[in-house]
């Protein structure tokens, strides 16, 4: 029985570590995919700016 939990727990705590690096790499990703956008439209804008004046 004591075996059965442990690896039931084990099982569990590499599930949970399993989905937090899953989560993290996600919101990496967005941030990256994000700040990547918000460069090149701030870029974009000034470059019309620039041309517009």
């Amino acid at each position: 029985m004591f075996y059965n939990y442990k690896q039931a727990t084990d099982t569990a705590a590499a599930a949970l570590v399993v989905f937090v690096v899953v989560v993290v790499v996600v919101v990496v990703v967005v941030v990256v995919v994000v700040v990547v956008f918000l460069v090149v439209f701030v870029v974009a804008f000034l470059a019309l700016e620039k041309t517009a004046k």
